[in-house]
């Protein structure tokens, strides 16, 4: 399939199967983020650190307050509320 595309042989079928493939590839990725998101966890001395950076801010600076909302998202779905975390081993 990959030699007819590159030849420019563009029919129905190939672009069918294209975004078939496209499709199952999104549908992949999205499980291997699921499953890397359900295998981390982290200690509690991990969760002080981090949080820790965020004790001397400043709430009257502009640059706290936008660093917080980058950090910290919380969803609200069906009574639910899900704190999601923008999470990386380099300290800013």
């Amino acid at each position: 399939m990959l030699v007819a595309i590159e030849a420019g042989i563009i029919t129905p079928t190939t672009k069918s199967r294209l975004l078939e493939l496209k499709a199952e590839r999104a549908n992949i990725d999205k499980k291997i983020a699921r499953e890397l998101i359900a295998d981390s966890t982290l200690d509690r001395d991990q969760i002080v650190f981090f949080l820790e950076r965020f004790r001397k801010g400043d709430p009257d600076d502009e640059t706290y307050r936008i660093m917080l909302v980058d950090t910290f998202l919380i969803l609200y779905n069906d009574d639910k509320m899900v704190l999601v975390l923008n999470y990386s081993s380099e300290q800013s």
